[in-house]
């Protein structure tokens, strides 16, 4: 049941009408969707991993976009592990002034991976 004007303070009901006018105002704002666009748009200053396993870089990976990102989107990377020889050995990667899809590119690259953003979710497969 929605109050009517009548029973609300001034206060609540000068907040609820600028809430419903000004959904920014009212904490309402919402967030991009992660595109393609996304992974190009967001720059991470420092990408420094040492003999860490891939499961290991992707969740650093994680970490780092969200932290960077401009927008706030909470950036998810999924790995789909498969057991291969290069999956196996450890990533050691030093990267400054990249995009979050230069990180991946370097990544996908090295370990013959390849990823997707799907429904919002990056995607790394082998």
């Amino acid at each position: 049941m929605i109050p009517s004007p009548r029973n609300l303070s001034i206060p609540l009901a000068l907040a609820m009408l600028l809430g419903s006018l000004f959904p920014v105002l009212a904490g309402d704002t919402p967030v991009p969707p992660v595109t393609a666009q996304t992974l190009r748009e967001i720059r991470i200053p420092e990408i420094k991993l040492f003999r860490v396993s891939l499961e290991d870089a992707f969740i650093k990976l994680q970490t780092l976009a969200r932290k960077h990102d401009p927008e706030g989107r909470q950036i998810t990377i999924r790995y789909e592990r498969a057991e291969s020889p290069a999956s196996s050995k450890p990533l050691m990667m030093d990267l400054r002034d990249v995009s979050l899809k230069d990180a991946l590119d370097s990544i996908s690259r090295m370990k013959d991976l390849h990823y997707t953003v799907e429904d919002g979710v990056v995607v790394v497969r082998h």
